[in-house]
């Protein structure tokens, strides 16, 4: 049973990725991969990472992660990623005083 499971998702996924299906939004979308990738390769390993969803954060980049909801609790050299796409609220700050070290369409990352 649990073989046959396995084989039905890997043929799924498989003409999923045939068929040139994306996600319109997620982990693994191409603005995010982009993200993901900057934080991997162009921030110190020691480096801690504001972002409204850290488990992904640190499974995507191998960074520390939390999530705040002020910007109250930052410190000098965090980093800080917001999502554009989503609607402010009380868990994103409008915006986040600090050097800008990345942007795509989705993201803006900024170094406080």
């Amino acid at each position: 049973m649990l073989c046959g499971f396995a084989l039905t998702s890997a043929v799924r996924a498989r003409d999923t990725l045939a068929r040139g299906r994306v996600l319109p939004h997620g982990a693994y979308t191409r603005t995010a991969a982009e993200m993901f990738g900057f934080v991997r390769e162009r921030t110190e390993p020691a480096a801690r990472i504001v972002f409204f969803e850290p488990r992904a954060m640190r499974l995507m980049t191998w960074r520390r992660s939390v999530f705040l909801d002020s910007t109250d609790g930052l410190l000098p050299g965090d980093y800080v990623c917001l999502y554009l796409l989503r609607e402010p609220g009380p868990d994103r700050p409008q915006s986040v005083s600090g050097e800008e070290v990345f942007r795509n369409e989705d993201f803006l990352i900024v170094r406080y």
